[in-house]
């Protein structure tokens, strides 16, 4: 792996659906991180998508990676919709500065005004692991989550 650029990600405190807040560099103490940006709460195709994620739950915990999933929805509406989804893993919100951890990961659609499905892992030491993207109205691929925990595993072996 050398000669590999190694790109540090920014620290950032977001709030999690229980009004709490969600610091990454406290986070990666406890090891790797996958961020799931996902358009908007409550629309189709994120709620499949999350669902599918949270019924494999048990191979991100196996791995050692904590999953969390963010939008730019408002503060409340997290809460409300892991609730309704039965989702067991944190849900943030990006609310404002209006997408600002979004856009930091290439996340953003600016002319939408909501994240794009973007998905990176990052390393307990603060590294961008993998980034995967899914087209507009499409799901991400399973297989790119089940590689990327199998990479992330074999890192931290």
């Amino acid at each position: 792996m050398l000669g590999k650029k190694r790109r540090m990600v920014r620290d950032f405190t977001l709030q999690n659906h229980r009004a709490e807040s969600f610091n990454l560099r406290a986070k990666l103490a406890d090891g790797p991180v996958c961020l799931v940006f996902f358009p908007l709460a409550f629309s189709p195709v994120c709620s499949a998508e999350l669902t599918e994620l949270e019924q494999r739950l048990d191979r991100f915990r196996a791995a050692g990676v904590t999953l969390v999933a963010v939008s730019v929805d408002s503060p409340h509406a997290p809460r409300e919709y892991r609730e309704q989804q039965g989702l067991s893993f944190e849900l943030l919100s990006d609310f404002w500065p209006h997408g600002a951890v979004a856009k930091q990961f290439g996340a953003f659609n600016a002319e939408r005004g909501h994240a794009t499905r973007t998905t990176v892992f990052i390393g307990s030491d603060g590294v961008l692991l993998k980034r995967f993207t899914a087209l507009p109205g499409t799901k991400r691929s399973l297989d790119d989550y089940l590689r990327a925990l199998k990479s992330v595993s074999a890192q931290q072996d």
